[in-house]
């Protein structure tokens, strides 16, 4: 064992007093990582993993990741596609089971269809059968649900660089702060979009139900008002007993459903996205006009198939009336319907009121400043003149403008194209009620 150490007097020796570590001056603080463009944008496509989001990708031949635009599929050629196999695919079950075309009967198609329009008994009795080209509520549902597809496509395509593009283009009017505040409610709503793809399965599942549940609700029932019970039993969509038919109703009925729920969660959760960051997500148009459209390209991709996916909306809401009526009956069917509309015209509605009020606090934004920092044209200075027309000139260019990110002609065709469903429903409605 070793001696401790003792001192002169026999003591311990004290321990050396330590040195304290320099503390370095502070510096700067550490500046912020600024916020690009790109994290910006929302994810719409996190909320439907299992159809859409399948065709936002083609196939790259170069190796490596994933690209950029260039790399995802036009929503023209997914409406090319769409409609050729919706249309291949129902006229094949029909084929198949001897129940595409219409028999020779004593009775023209326009008397028919008048029939169906006006719920009046049909005109010929021999007529006890529902081939494909007879059920012309399941004719508009085949075109209205295969272009509900390119649709929804088109809407989530467009919004998933919308942020970026107007942003890019001048069009985001807000500070370092309210950009972080942005950001953040952009990762809040991309996190419940995936939160909603993750139950994606289970919804589709339980649409099916839902649809198989209609169809089997039919027997009995299907087009009554053409005075026979026993439709269904000769209708090239029945399922009871499984028919080739009946499996592709069933599946066009729940791509239908799905692609509706997919654009409410979307547009629903996007509407209140714009409500809750209306102080700091101020957007307004673009004077220099940097895509031919006062940097708005994008916003009016989104409006514009927004606006079809409206038309398509009332379309499929006037067929599927004469399935629903007769398998809940008529009242459910309203509820139905009107929550199914609503919900489009909210976020239609929604989103373009919210455009509107920022462009418009915006425009006055530009002309206020405009004026006060034109210069006096009697001012003594040579070059006030020349700066004053100017000034002049670009005011004139922000008061015109527009308030809208689609043009006022195609919005008036848009509400036409939805009278002619919403009369026909009407008349519906009033034949069950008064026949």
């Amino acid at each position: 064992m070793t001696a401790p150490t003792t001192g002169p007097s026999g003591g311990p020796v004290p321990s050396p007093t330590p040195v304290p570590t320099p503390v370095p001056p502070p510096g700067p603080p550490p500046t912020p990582v600024p916020i690009t463009s790109e994290e910006l944008n929302i994810k719409p496509f996190l909320v439907e993993p299992i159809l859409v989001s399948r065709l936002l990708k083609k196939r790259s031949a170069t190796p490596g990741p994933a690209g950029g635009p260039e790399d995802e599929r036009s929503p023209y050629v997914v409406a090319i596609w769409a409609v050729l196999l919706a249309c291949l695919l129902v006229s094949w079950s029909a084929l198949i089971m001897n129940s595409f075309y219409r028999p020779h009967w004593d009775l023209s198609v326009l008397s028919d269809v008048w029939s169906f329009l006006s719920r009046r008994k049909s005109t010929d009795a021999d007529a006890d059968a529902v081939p494909f080209l007879r059920d012309y509520p399941s004719c508009i549902l085949t075109f209205s649900i295969a272009w509900s597809v390119p649709l929804v496509y088109g809407i989530f395509r467009s919004l998933q660089t919308l942020h970026e593009s107007l942003d890019k283009s001048g069009c985001i009017r807000c500070d370092d702060q309210a950009r972080a505040h942005l950001k953040a409610a952009v990762d809040d709503l991309n996190a419940t979009y995936a939160k909603h793809g993750k139950y994606s399965w289970l919804v589709l599942l339980g649409i099916v139900g839902v649809v198989t549940g209609i169809n089997l609700r039919l027997q009995g029932h299907l087009f009554h008002f053409l005075g026979s019970d026993a439709l269904y039993d000769q209708w090239w969509g029945r399922a009871a007993p499984v028919t080739f038919g009946g499996v592709v109703w069933i599946f066009m009925g729940t791509v239908g459903m799905y692609m509706a729920y997919a654009e409410g969660v979307v547009g629903i959760h996007y509407v209140k996205f714009l409500k809750q960051l209306k102080n700091e997500y101020k957007f307004g148009t673009n004077p220099l006009n940097p895509d031919n459209f006062y940097g708005w390209a994008k916003l009016r991709q989104a409006v514009s198939n927004l606006q079809g996916g409206l038309t398509c909306t009332f379309a499929t809401s006037f067929a599927m009336f004469f399935f629903l009526q007769p398998a809940i009956g008529t009242y459910p069917t309203l509820l139905c319907l009107a929550a199914f509309v609503g919900m489009v015209l909210y976020v239609f509605i929604g989103s373009m009121t919210h455009i509107r009020r920022q462009v418009r606090v915006d425009r006055k934004e530009q002309i206020d400043q405009i004026i006060a920092d034109m210069p006096d044209p009697d001012s003594t200075d040579p070059s006030a003149g020349v700066r004053y027309l100017v000034a002049l000139q670009r005011l004139r260019d922000v008061q015109k403008l527009p308030s809208m990110p689609i043009r006022n002609g195609l919005l008036f065709a848009g509400a036409l194209s939805v009278l002619a469903p919403t009369v026909a429903i009407a008349v519906q409605v009033i034949k069950l009620i008064k026949p």
